[in-house]
């Protein structure tokens, strides 16, 4: 029951996607699929197709041709160009989220260094950074402790993440009901980040047809109402791409997701 939910939600995408483009095509050819003639043209044959279908066979066709036309050109880097652009990131997580999972990772470290010097300990998880290389420049004692306490748990936190969607595919096969959360967060972050490119695309064509019949103060409205659209679905992309993100966090806090470097640690 869960995949055939999940199956719907991804579904829904592609299908929306392609719908406001099909209707951007019938705002640019609409008016010529009257004129078609029943002839032997290809256009010809599709209209005799689609009076030999009826409504409903028509209706099921444009359907189908709407999810297969979603599935082709929606695409995640509608958003991730976007978000990039306006300096949003799609693998973001909140201060609070990376705080706690800071915290957590601080006692698991504070733990290895109980048993490990501080430069095995940075060894151990194999961090490359600056930070990282600097512990070695350190005498013995408290500041080494903290300067390995610092890169350690930075080194962390990068590697997760940067690897969120392994993780991603780790909890599907861990815990049904977290992977439903994530799921649930992830596929509406898609969603609406899956509309901001047919929608750019359909506030384009409508506002050039009201352009070019001498309504210029609608057109006006139109690309305003656009751009306000777009911002609002890419702020609740972010947000719901951020509450996914911190539930896969949450799984690798409760231990329902397992990471290299944090079983290394607390293997000791």
């Amino acid at each position: 029951m869960l995949g055939f939910l999940a199956n719907l939600r991804d579904m829904k995408t592609s299908l929306s996607s392609g719908m406001i483009l099909l209707l951007c095509l019938w705002l640019i050819f609409g008016n010529n699929l009257a004129t078609i003639p029943a002839d032997e043209s290809l256009a010809g044959n599709l209209r005799r197709l689609s009076e030999y279908l009826g409504v409903a066979g028509t209706l099921a066709v444009i359907t189908f041709g709407a999810y297969l036309l979603g599935m082709v050109v929606t695409s995640d880097q509608w958003f991730s160009r976007i978000a990039t652009t306006m300096g949003l990131k799609s693998n973001t997580v909140s201060e609070v989220s990376t705080d706690r999972f800071r915290a957590f990772l601080e006692d698991i470290i504070d733990h290895a260094l109980d048993r490990l010097s501080p430069i095995d300990v940075v060894d151990l998880v194999k961090a490359k950074s600056a930070d990282a290389q600097r512990v070695k420049h350190y005498e013995q004692g408290p500041a080494m402790h903290k300067a390995a306490k610092v890169a350690t748990a930075n080194h962390i936190v990068d590697y997760v993440l940067n690897d969120l969607s392994i993780l991603a595919v780790q909890l599907h096969s861990a815990k049904d009901k977290t992977w439903e959360k994530y799921d649930k967060a992830s596929t509406e972050a898609d969603f609406r980040s899956g509309l901001i490119g047919p929608l750019i695309i359909f506030g384009g064509v409508l506002a050039w047809r009201l352009f070019t019949e001498g309504h210029w103060v609608q057109a006006i409205a139109t690309i305003i109402a656009t751009f306000l659209i777009e911002a609002s679905l890419l702020s609740k992309a972010t947000k719901k791409r951020r509450e996914a993100n911190e539930e896969l966090l949450h799984a690798v806090i409760i231990g329902d997701i397992e990471v290299a470097p944090i079983q290394a640690l607390k293997s000791l």
